[in-house]
């Protein structure tokens, strides 16, 4: 996909969302969904992105990271594409997460290199290869 391609498909302006949570540290998914249609409603992005780094997604446990998902695309419906950080410290882990945000309906995955651990060059190519 070329640049203008990308452009044209997800906008200029990709919006990473925060992750609300409680006094209890509970993600508080009614404000995320809140949050989501104010953007929407005031048209102040093109795309939305969800358990990327600005949403804390390495704090997250792959169960929230994919109700965020969920809650992303229900509520976004089709108005605005919705894209998902996968990555995780893991291949494992990162294969799984994406294929439950492509069940979910998610426009684009954002795949990070294995983090904490390091990888070698072949680690890298053999980690994004795993994945595709």
């Amino acid at each position: 996909m070329t640049r203008k391609e990308f452009t044209a498909k997800y906008g200029k302006i990709l919006l990473p969302l925060v992750t609300p949570y409680d006094e209890n540290e509970e993600i508080r998914y009614d404000v995320y969904a809140d949050l989501i249609n104010y953007l929407i409603k005031n048209d102040l992005c093109d795309s939305l992105i969800v358990t990327g780094t600005t949403g804390e997604a390495s704090l997250l446990t792959f169960d929230e990271r994919v109700k965020l998902m969920k809650v992303a695309v229900e509520t976004a419906a089709g108005r605005k594409p919705v894209i998902a950080g996968t990555g995780c410290a893991s291949t494992k882990e990162t294969i799984a997460l994406t294929k439950e945000a492509e069940k979910l309906g998610i426009d684009l995955c954002m795949v990070v290199c294995p983090f904490y651990n390091k990888p070698t060059m072949d680690g890298v190519y053999n980690h994004y290869k795993a994945v595709a």
